[in-house]
């Protein structure tokens, strides 16, 4: 039997779904040379080159012969899953490991992405009708496939994409980063202050610096630092003037966030084992010291958050002090945007669901499971636009067998559908008054007396045809 792998690589108009997360999640940098091991017909490269970067491909097939090129950021997007010999699957990964400076990005197929019925087993995967052989794997196998070929424990980027990082300052970054949900905005202005208006521009980065880190900066990390020094002093006199200004309360809300930013850090990391703290970046190392004395004091205080999280009861007890989101006997349901308002055990508790399974993509709301460890997202593409959006699909993801199970609700006639969509996110969001608006709407024309018979589209449709009325956007309207 001759693998035509060639054939695995499919024309695509628009660029893959790993390399535009490199740029959304901010891997790839002004300055960053990209490199694209297994490039296929090499659209991925074509497009971040016309953005401005560095960008450079390979593929024994369509371009057999380019340079490898060391670079920061390495693609090894749906390559492996294409290699029916397991021991060149590994041997590949380990090439463009070595082309690795910063982050090697793997993607491969999923088990859920089985498609044709034709299929037929072969070796450890798959043989398609087009003669191409695919290896499908779970998220947690694709981790375990790459921690054991490179010896480094990989991130979870999204379903089916993982993180390699050669330098374990470069892993935590990122995951710090990652984990650190607070808005910007907590230090703006309260009330006007004469010296602030005077120094505004350089007050600014330092303000952002305040946001970020929840403590001044030492010289070597604040460019206009020099600057603040000669006008006012020195820094500790510029940020008491960023305090005056935005008032204690908002100064302590910063300390706190950072406070609990660097917990759930430290807790989701001890799942994996915490790194020493000289691979720490010195940036997180300063916030360690400066909020807990000590990074043994740091570690003993998150492994306290983690057995909280561990435990139904403390998950239990957090759902119901939660400040956003619809509570219901089995689960608290929120969407996405509402993740920073949780108290830090549920943060610690949802995080450990994107350890194994990454971020996901599009509108999604997260159900967290109050009486069992297992959390949900449950994706509604059009929540924003659609006054009650359907489910189109779900990940489920299991905490007690370490597994993600996938549901896909697009073909179904009749799917689930949204109702007060408000209860699911913060008063801040910018359409919360719009979504309550439209609910009290509904409620004044009791659409909502038989909760049973309106949780499909079905159900909702003849629901409103029997009260004789009919929505334009989210408003409610007579037919």
């Amino acid at each position: 039997m001759t693998v035509q792998r060639e054939r695995a690589a499919k024309f695509r108009g628009e660029v893959s779904r790993p390399a535009r997360l490199v740029l959304e999640t901010g891997l790839l940098r002004e300055g960053d040379r990209f490199f694209d091991y297994g490039c296929g017909r090499g659209v991925d490269v074509h497009w971040i080159s016309k953005l401005g970067f560095s960008a450079h491909g390979w593929d024994p097939a369509y371009a057999p012969d380019e340079a490898f090129i060391e670079a920061e950021i390495v693609n090894l997007g749906f390559v492996i899953n294409v290699i029916e010999d397991p021991d060149e699957r590994r041997e590949t990964l380990r090439s463009a490991w070595e082309l690795t400076q910063r982050a090697l990005v793997v993607a491969v197929r999923l088990h859920s992405e089985k498609g044709e019925e034709n299929w037929e087993p072969y070796r450890d995967g798959w043989l398609t009708a087009w003669k191409t052989f695919q290896k499908l794997f779970s998220q947690q196998e694709l981790k375990d496939f790459v921690e054991s070929t490179l010896g480094v424990q990989p991130v979870s980027l999204a379903p089916g994409i993982v993180l390699a990082f050669p330098d374990p300052a470069d892993r935590q970054q990122f995951l710090q980063e990652g984990r650190s949900h607070r808005l910007a905005g907590q230090l703006a202005p309260r009330r006007s202050d004469e010296l602030f208006e005077k120094y505004q521009t350089e007050l600014e980065s330092l303000t952002r610096f305040l946001e970020a880190h929840g403590r001044l900066p030492e010289p070597d990390e604040f460019s206009t630092g020099a600057q603040i020094l000669e006008e006012l002093g020195s820094i500790k006199k510029a940020a008491g003037i960023i305090r005056r200004v935005a008032g204690d309360e908002a100064w302590e809300e910063a300390r706190e966030a950072r406070t609990q930013d660097l917990l759930v850090h430290l807790g989701l990391e001890r799942l994996s084992g915490l790194p020493k703290f000289s691979d720490l970046p010195v940036a997180l190392q300063r916030d360690i010291k400066a909020f807990f004395g000590s990074y043994k004091k740091a570690q003993e205080e998150a492994e306290k958050l983690l057995f909280k999280a561990g435990s139904t009861e403390e998950v239990a007890k957090a759902c119901k002090e939660a400040q956003c989101g619809k509570l219901t006997p089995e689960a608290l349901y929120l969407h996405k945007s509402a993740v920073e308002t949780l108290p830090p055990v549920l943060r610690i508790y949802e995080g450990c669901a994107r350890v194994l399974l990454g971020d996901i993509e599009a509108e999604y709301l997260i159900k967290l499971n109050r009486t069992k460890p297992k959390i949900s997202y449950l994706l509604y593409p059009e929540f924003e636009q659609d006054p009650h959006p359907a489910l189109k699909e779900s990940w489920v993801v299991s905490l007690h067998e370490l597994s993600e199970k996938h549901y896909s609700f697009e073909e179904r006639e009749n799917p689930p559908i949204l109702h007060r969509k408000e209860t699911f996110i913060p008063e801040s969001h910018p359409f919360w008054e719009k979504f309550a608006r439209l609910t009290r709407q509904e409620e004044k024309w009791d659409l909502f007396d038989e909760p049973q018979a309106i949780g499909t589209r079905n159900g909702w449709a003849a629901k409103l045809e029997e009260k004789g009325a009919q929505l334009r956007g989210h408003r409610l309207v007579r037919q």
